[in-house]
């Protein structure tokens, strides 16, 4: 019998959420349990391996060019290897929590269409998971890398947001409570963001998604909604699965 299209659906979009290495061991335990051959897991397949609609990579930029640092109290030994630290150093570092982003931290997005045809982002929203006090430690300044800014850029002030409550950024772009989150943003070079906008498959939408916090420690993750031609659909941005987090300095 066919698979019911919507628990593939349900299926292919529980894969596509997956990290890579996840991603590998699905398929392994699949290949060694069931043969391809039969339909249902023929079915499977091909709605979970198929290639997307739209191809999306967001990455957390866990580096000392962006951002300052928040070492955890008992790591001080952290601040003399921080300065020289590798992205995979810091991203470990972040993960185990000794160290956290201090004011704002940054997420590149890039995106284009797939299967020959483009895709429209339509709207992409905000949803503060966790609010508390600052964190404790000592603070690791930023390095001076140079380069070139963002493509375009959407600064958000996450002190202003309610928890738990998915805020547009159509509401965002204009709001008065937004109003020192895009005087910050005027230093940068780049243009804002722009939605909607139309992404094809032979060009490339950049973002550089930045949240800060001035008062507290946040959690927080983006949402994305596009269109497909035919279907909307929603992406998470977060940090591999992970909430974005920053901590404001402690008064």
């Amino acid at each position: 019998p066919d698979a019911p299209p919507g628990r593939l659906r349900r299926l292919h979009r529980w894969f596509t959420g997956l990290t890579t290495d996840r991603k590998i061991a699905v398929v392994g335990l699949v290949l060694a349990a069931v043969p391809l051959a039969t339909p249902l897991v023929s079915a499977g397949y091909d709605a979970v391996f198929s290639d997307p609609a739209l191809v999306l990579s967001a990455a957390q930029n866990d580096d000392t060019c962006s951002t300052a640092w928040r070492v955890a109290p008992g790591q001080d030994g952290l601040r003399a290897a921080l300065p020289n630290a590798d992205v995979h150093a810091l991203t470990r570092w972040e993960r185990d929590r000794k160290i956290t982003h201090l004011g704002t931290v940054e997420s590149s997005v890039s995106i284009r269409g797939n299967l020959g045809k483009a895709v429209q982002l339509r709207d992409l929203s905000i949803t503060v998971l966790k609010r508390g006090a600052a964190l404790p430690g000592t603070n690791q300044p930023t390095v001076d890398c140079g380069g070139d800014g963002p493509p375009e850029l959407f600064y958000v002030d996450l002190d202003t947001l309610p928890v738990n409550h998915p805020v547009s950024a159509s509401y965002l772009m204009t709001s008065p409570h937004q109003a020192a989150a895009r005087k910050a943003a005027a230093q940068y070079t780049r243009k804002p963001m722009r939605l909607p906008v139309t992404v094809s498959t032979s060009s490339v939408y950049d973002l550089k998604l930045i949240g800060r916090s001035q008062s507290h420690y946040v959690e927080w993750r983006a949402t994305l909604t596009w269109w497909d031609g035919e279907e909307t659909h929603t992406t998470t941005l977060d940090n591999d699965g992970q909430p974005f987090r920053v901590t404001a300095e402690r008064r």
